[in-house]
């Protein structure tokens, strides 16, 4: 019964960090700057679309995490998001340079398969 509970710590502490690492990034100029440039030296096409799509939906679906509101929709999402990461910038970096991406990918693969757990807004509106 109590193991139920558990994904709720897992779904706050991944969907904090998600928000947490990525608002900066959509209202500071500077970190947007950062995370672009980081794109652009990793090779990747249309840059500031995608600063806005990845930070905009690492935002986005780390508050849905925190409330276990649409959990897998949002870890699919992520599951894309941090493959790409993981291809496109982490690849033949040390594990310590990967393990946040890493993290990430493995706790969105965990939420989709499992779901949010009993304490989540997803089981509030599946009741109704």
């Amino acid at each position: 019964y109590f193991a139920e509970f558990g994904p709720i710590f897992v779904r706050f502490l991944v969907g904090f960090h998600l928000f947490y690492g990525n608002w900066g990034r959509l209202v500071q100029h500077a970190a947007f700057h950062d995370f672009r440039a980081l794109l652009v030296r990793n090779h990747f096409p249309l840059p500031t679309a995608y600063a806005y799509l990845s930070a905009g939906a690492q935002v986005l679906c780390g508050i849905l995490f925190m409330l276990g509101l649409l959990t897998r929709p949002a870890a699919a999402i992520m599951i894309i998001n941090f493959v790409v990461a993981l291809v496109m910038v982490h690849w033949g970096q040390p594990y310590s340079r990967q393990f946040a991406a890493l993290m990430m990918l493995c706790t969105s693969i965990f939420l989709l398969l499992h779901g949010p757990g009993r304490v989540a807004l997803d089981n509030v509106i599946r009741k109704r």
